[in-house]
């Protein structure tokens, strides 16, 4: 039986970091080129999240237009009863069984998982510092970068 301190410290929200200001500085253009070669400078791309909630995100883009590599951190959606460990959670839920398609990684903040539904698409999500990161690559073979992408969500996880 969970005792009173421990009910209250599973559903209080977390004490969140700040958002960097600038998400395009925390990679250099040489650490990019480790995923995406060809990929220009980083450009901040403007987002928007539920009332009360802080983006910031940036778009590295392939000049011959055939692909994307996205970075984006976020305050908690928490609210309305969810908490830090309700997403935790959730995020591990969406890769149970996922085999090479998703899958819970270490390394990377408090919980990781990388997903690829699709051959094109490559994506981590974690809380780190909480903060939610989500990187996602959108290039033809992006399944097959997950190593790399996972050794640059730590780039940029170990930077927040």
């Amino acid at each position: 039986k969970a005792s009173a301190a421990t009910a209250a410290a599973t559903t209080k929200p977390a004490a969140q970091s700040k958002v960097p200001a600038d998400v395009c500085a925390l990679v250099t253009l040489d650490q990019v080129h480790q995923l995406a070669p060809t990929a220009g400078a980083g450009k901040v791309s403007p987002q928007q999240g539920i009332p009360g909630q802080t983006i910031v995100a940036c778009r590295w883009e392939w000049p011959e237009g055939v692909g994307s590599l996205d970075v984006k951190i976020s305050t908690l959606p928490v609210g309305g009863g969810i908490t830090e460990d309700d997403l935790k959670a959730g995020l591990r839920a969406t890769v149970a069984g996922g085999k090479e398609n998703g899958r819970e990684v270490s390394g990377i903040g408090d919980v990781a998982i990388i997903r690829s539904p699709i051959n094109a698409d490559a994506n981590v999500q974690a809380v780190v510092h909480g903060l939610m990161l989500d990187i996602d690559l959108n290039v033809l073979g992006a399944r097959d970068s997950q190593d790399k992408l996972i050794a640059f969500a730590k780039i940029v996880a170990d930077g927040m």
